[in-house]
């Protein structure tokens, strides 16, 4: 967590209880905003793209 090398984002009671757990990260990722915004649109494996 010093080294800042984790993406941290509070959670919400939505998170916790949602109907797409399989698009969770993409959905928080989309939520931080910023640089995060693109890392949510990369496929699970890169070198299918």
């Amino acid at each position: 967590m010093e080294e800042e090398s984790w993406i941290v984002e509070p959670a919400l009671r939505e998170d916790v209880f949602t109907a797409d757990p399989e698009g969770l990260w993409s959905s928080l990722l989309r939520r931080k905003g910023g640089e995060y915004v693109v890392i949510a649109t990369m496929p699970d494996d890169p070198t299918l793209n």
